[in-house]
């Protein structure tokens, strides 16, 4: 079979959102001899097709589909899915620094956001930056942060987290940053480790917070009608877990562990599996993930090298698998595929605040189904008629 696609009815147990659902339904599309770039073609012209159809907009008006790595993502917007309608980049500090003062050793990296203001946020405002700053650390997406407030006579450290060297990044800012950031604009500086795989960083977040914080005061413009779309790929294939004291206790797959590693990056994965990249993708639309997929191992060797010596998976849950093993034994395509979240899709087609708007029975926040009065406990009646007993 050359290619198949389905509207899949899915479940997840994952925390209820704006834009989730214990219960969505998907476009699932599944092809074989392909690459990576056939894949993202097809959805490429289905997009463009739709946003053709339903608003009657040109995606090419809005920039088209663009590409990025997840490093670069991460590093420039702090976020896997970013949203590119406005500008305010993240910054590696190293690059204010002479070149003596960087460690190419060190597993953590600093980095600093610049939030340009016309005045001063109030002190409600700035709170909430800072309470957005507190969450992300106490979810250990960094290690140590600092916020500072550029005036004409320099750096004022208005609040410092952790152990974070607030004099020292001022003396390295100061001398650097001044000539690029205006008075009045707010820096936050960040340290966090290079040896996780985040889906947010503190700078992202901050970003995100920040953005909403100024189109408030009217000072960005965000154009809910501006789409930008861009890929991201190239993501890590596995992720270390760790302990408390920061040390690989094993690795788990970034996504699922059928992914295929990048060509090129397969002989690291005997000493180096944290620096092999996926030909995972995703689609991501104004901050939101629409779609992601990937191109799938297909042979046995492999895929039994990744569960044994990479994931180490006891043999109990190995076991689990031996079918899929059986079955490349005998000769399986190359192949790869993707998935749109046809909720999501709708809700932002609509316009709609929340995908529930799109939904015809949502779930409620705590999981239940009204209509239906879903879950609930059976009646005797309805028991007895299945010959069922409840005992102690």
């Amino acid at each position: 079979m050359d290619r198949y696609f389905q509207i899949a009815r899915c479940f997840r147990d994952e925390d209820l959102r704006a834009d989730r659902q214990p219960e969505f339904s998907q476009v699932d599309i599944e092809m074989s001899f392909v690459h990576s770039q056939d894949v993202m073609r097809l959805i490429e012209a289905l997009i463009t097709k739709v946003w053709q159809k339903t608003l009657g907009i040109d995606i090419k008006d809005h920039g088209g589909f663009g590409q990025m790595t997840y490093a670069d993502a991460i590093a420039k917007y702090g976020s896997d899915k970013p949203d590119l309608r406005f500008d305010m980049p993240i910054r590696p500090l190293s690059d204010l620094l002479p070149s003596v003062a960087v460690d190419p050793t060190e597993t953590s990296v600093v980095e600093y956001l610049v939030v340009p203001e016309q005045g001063q946020f109030t002190r409600k405002l700035m709170d909430e930056v800072k309470r957005a700053v507190k969450q992300s650390e106490l979810n250990h997406e960094s290690i140590a942060n600092g916020i500072y407030r550029v005036s004409e006579q320099g750096l004022k450290c208005v609040s410092s987290f952790s152990l974070l060297e607030h004099h020292k990044m001022s003396t390295a800012l100061a001398s650097n940053l001044l000539s690029t950031a205006l008075p009045g604009s707010t820096v936050i500086v960040s340290r966090r480790s290079t040896n996780d795989n985040p889906a947010f960083t503190t700078l992202g977040r901050v970003r995100l917070v920040a953005a909403e914080l100024l189109q408030r005061k009217g000072l960005l413009a965000i154009d809910a009608n501006s789409y930008k779309f861009t890929w991201i790929h190239s993501f890590p294939l596995f992720t270390p877990e760790l302990d408390a004291d920061g040390q690989v206790v094993r690795m788990v797959s970034t996504h699922h562990p059928f992914t295929a590693p990048s060509d090129e990056d397969i002989p690291l994965l005997e000493q180096s599996p944290c620096k092999v990249r996926a030909k995972h993708y995703d689609l991501v639309l104004n901050g939101m993930e629409i779609a992601g997929g990937s191109i799938r191992i297909h042979a046995t060797e492999l895929q039994q090298y990744i569960f044994d010596q990479v994931l180490q998976l006891p043999r109990t849950q190995r076991a689990r698998f031996d079918h899929l093993l059986t079955a490349f034994k005998h000769g399986c395509p190359p192949h790869g595929g993707i998935a749109i979240g046809l909720d999501r899709l709708l809700a932002i087609l609509c316009g709609a605040p929340t995908i529930r708007d799109v939904i015809a029975f949502p779930k409620s926040s705590s999981g239940h189904d009204l209509l239906m009065s879903s879950p609930s406990a059976a009646t005797n009646e309805q028991l007895n008629t299945y010959h069922i007993r409840l005992t102690d």
